[in-house]
């Protein structure tokens, strides 16, 4: 029970925060946004307990750092490939963008490394684990729910950018499950996320 009193306090700051930066007419730029509600979700730290080793553990860090630098360089690559493609079948789309658009980069972006821990900390140490107590070794449930999470928090980015978080971070998901940990898909979750603004 404390479990979904807390799911439903964070959705409800979460959406009246969201109300008041567009009734102020979004005065402050998307990422603050971003940001500001990823550290509202602390809130959910009050309803829900944490096992105390689950998702933080450091055991194999080597193995599931490279597993995550793997996977972020596989993902570029299909990235890279996917905006060649684009490029070559509507040049006009992306025409007054480098291929590598690095100047779109801002102070925020130094900060993202921050966020990247946070996300993955709230969506798998907090929600994932707090669910899969409640289901048991179902899994489906705890990690569609951690998913959406992160659509959720990037729903100024727009539906595509949302969709295309949810079904990433649900691989990301996947591998948690496996490895136990956050470390490793922090890396390519910070990697993919840097690498979707540089490039698009």
């Amino acid at each position: 029970m404390r479990f979904l009193i807390g799911i439903v306090a964070f959705l409800s700051l979460w959406v009246f925060v969201y109300a008041v930066w567009l009734s102020l007419g979004c005065p402050v730029p998307p990422i603050f946004l971003t940001n500001l509600l990823l550290l509202l979700s602390g809130v959910l730290l009050f309803f829900i307990p944490i096992p105390k080793s689950k998702g933080l553990s450091v055991k194999n860090l080597g193995k599931n750092l490279a597993e995550g630098l793997f996977l972020a360089f596989v993902c570029l690559a299909v990235m890279a490939g996917l905006k060649a493609v684009v490029m070559t079948v509507s040049p006009n789309m992306l025409r007054d963008r480098p291929f590598f658009d690095f100047s779109v980069l801002t102070a925020w972006d130094a900060f993202y490394a921050v966020s990247v821990v946070w996300q993955e900390f709230i969506a798998r140490c907090v929600l994932f684990e707090g669910l899969s107590r409640v289901t048991g070794k179902k899994r489906f449930l705890p990690l569609a729910i951690s998913s959406l999470f992160f659509g959720a928090v990037h729903v100024h980015l727009g539906l595509v950018y949302m969709s295309g978080a949810v079904l990433l971070l649900s691989c990301f998901g996947l591998i948690y499950i496996k490895q136990r940990s956050i470390w490793g898909v922090c890396v390519p979750h910070y990697i993919l996320g840097l690498a979707l603004i540089v490039l698009f």
